[in-house]
């Protein structure tokens, strides 16, 4: 087997060479993870917004803040879920409906959430999808921890009912 032999001045060469490249890669990575940080505190605060506006019935200026977030703040449940409640509160069943079946999508434990199960029933209910609202209803009664989501679960199912025997 041969040795490669390095002198001293070659040697010192290749350490600064690596150096360098060390160190460009550092300000680069810390560029990136600059540029990230900005994108999260941006989104962030589009989402506090949003909130706030949300808590004064203000759901179309809700909406349209959510809207602002990147792609993958908008493909997060949370967003989905706040932007869902915006649409079904602007009378848009069908976004809210879409936004809530990609929770769904995604999160598939929330089909054991009784607030969730009930707001989706509602608004199959509000879209005039009686038997797919009525089935969401139900499942959400039999996660009963919610005494105010039990009562509208209740009304709707009443309403849905009353629909039934009227058009037989």
């Amino acid at each position: 087997m041969r040795s490669i032999i390095i002198n001293g001045k070659t040697r010192n060469y290749i350490l600064e060479a690596v150096l360098v490249i060390t160190i460009i890669s550092l300000i680069a990575a810390f560029s990136v993870a600059a540029e990230q940080d900005k994108v999260f505190r941006d989104n962030y605060m589009l989402y506090q917004q949003a909130m706030s506006l949300m808590q004064e019935e203000k759901y179309a200026q809700a909406q349209a803040l959510l809207t602002q977030t990147d792609q993958t703040s908008q493909d997060s449940y949370q967003v989905l879920y706040m932007f869902a409640m915006c649409s079904g509160a602007t009378g848009d069943y069908a976004t809210a409906i879409n936004c809530l079946q990609r929770m769904q999508e995604t999160r598939p434990a929330l089909l054991m959430n009784q607030t969730f199960l009930m707001k989706y029933g509602k608004f199959l209910y509000l879209q005039g999808e009686y038997a797919k609202a009525k089935l969401y209803l139900l499942e959400s009664k039999k996660y009963d921890t919610n005494p105010e989501a039990t009562i509208e679960t209740e009304k709707y199912l009443a309403q849905i009912d009353a629909k039934e025997k009227g058009g037989r």
